[in-house]
């Protein structure tokens, strides 16, 4: 019984005291489990661009709400938003969908992998989107129908 005491709190001991050896073993236990090292890596940005215009370090959002020169809300209160009246969409194919705000001159790009759930939204950016973007005409965007 006393030997049993003794051997709880000497692996207590060292346990608490992270001895280099019981660290060393765990380590080598995960690797050879396939488990690797417990930090997790430093990940880089991961570069986006869109027809030439980089969106690494663009502002990006994926709440509506915050996006006003493109949605609104509609009825008021109702956390329902469509498209403005004025809004453009200039652009729509498979890798995103670019909107044109005239008034103010400025475009939004709407861009994620495929099949991913959520939908990202970057801009503002300034100028006209068909000369900065270099867009084909052959892929614009149909109209889009004002809402009743």
């Amino acid at each position: 019984m006393l030997r049993i005491a003794l051997l709880v709190v000497c692996l207590t001991t060292l346990g608490a005291l992270g001895c280099k050896e019981s660290k060393e073993t765990a380590a080598r236990t995960r690797v050879a489990l396939g488990g690797g090292p417990t930090r997790t890596p430093r990940t880089t940005p991961t570069v986006r661009v869109f027809h030439g215009l980089d969106l690494t370090t663009a502002p990006r959002t994926t709440d509506a709400s915050a996006l006003p020169d493109i949605w609104e809300e509609r009825p008021a209160g109702s956390k329902s938003y469509e498209i403005r009246k004025d809004v453009v969409c200039v652009y729509q194919s498979l890798d995103g969908t670019v909107y044109h705000v005239p008034d103010k001159s400025r475009f939004y790009i709407q861009s994620d992998p495929m099949g991913s759930s959520t939908m990202t939204f970057f801009g503002p950016f300034e100028g006209d989107p068909a000369k900065i973007l270099k867009l084909d005409s052959g892929k614009a965007a149909k109209p889009i129908a004002p809402a009743k």
